[in-house]
Parts: C-alpha cells; sequence; structure tokens
C-alpha cells in the first residue's frame, strides 16, 4: 500500500512539474504549480519513511542483540537501498524546486529555462522510480 501511495504521489509531482512548465508563460501559475510539486514529493518522502519503519527496526534488533554477521533479509535490504537512493534524489528534486522558487525575486514566478530542467528531472526521478518497482518486483 505504501509503495502504491508513493508511485501515486511521484506521478502527482511529476504531473504538477509538466503542468508548471506548460504555465510558464503565467509566471504566478507555474510558481504555483511548483511549489505543489515540492509538496507531493515532500508526501512522498514522509510516505517513503513510514514504509521504511519495520525494516529499520529490524536493522536495529540485530544490532542491539549484537549477532555479527547478521545481515537484513536480502530482498529487505535491497528495498531498503534502492528506496533510500531514490529519497535522496527526491530530496534534492526538493530542494531544487525551493531554489527555483526563491530565486523568482520579482515575485512572478520561475523562469522557463528554470522549469524545464525542474520538468526533466521529476520526469527522470519517476522513470527511476518504475525502474526500481520493477526490480524490486522481481
Amino acid at each position: 500500500l505504501a509503495l502504491a501511495a508513493a508511485t501515486v504521489l511521484l506521478v502527482l509531482a511529476d504531473i504538477a512539474s509538466m503542468r508548471a512548465l506548460k504555465k510558464a508563460a503565467t509566471r504566478a501559475a507555474a510558481a504555483k504549480l511548483t511549489m505543489i510539486t515540492a509538496i507531493f514529493a515532500s508526501v512522498y518522502m514522509i510516505v517513503q519513511g513510514i514504509s521504511w519503519l519495520p525494516l529499520l527496526a529490524q536493522v536495529g534488533e540485530r544490532i542491539n542483540g549484537s549477532i555479527v554477521g547478521g545481515t537484513l533479509k536480502h530482498a529487505g535490504g535491497l528495498f531498503l537501498m534502492l528506496t533510500f537512493a531514490h529519497a535522496i534524489h527526491v530530496l534534492g528534486g526538493i530542494i531544487a524546486n525551493v531554489v527555483v522558487l526563491a530565486r523568482s525575486k520579482d515575485g512572478k514566478g520561475p523562469h522557463r529555462d528554470s522549469l524545464r530542467m525542474l520538468y526533466a528531472y521529476w520526469r527522470f526521478l519517476t522513470v527511476m522510480w518504475v525502474a526500481v518497482l520493477a526490480l524490486l518486483a522481481v
């Protein structure tokens, strides 16, 4: 359920970013959509954190139990590694959205070139997320 919710949130962030680029001429609308992109991505991060809790607890139990050489099950470890690496990149995208909004000092909104780069970034992250899910489903 968490993976489905995370997927929906990331797709919504991607769509909001695409719409921001399409609304670049109306810079105030583009700014609003750029903020919405960051919000969807932030909620994605929360959902991911929730999905990690059981696995992180398992890691903590192994550390506290002093199991030398004990490792998380391969599937759980792979899930953590891939989704954490992806989440770090999503965090980078959130920061990029905030920076683009902060740099639009004229109060009208971000410039087309910035929106184009953000859109490319969010599209790439969405495609990579689908690849991660496909890999985890195998």
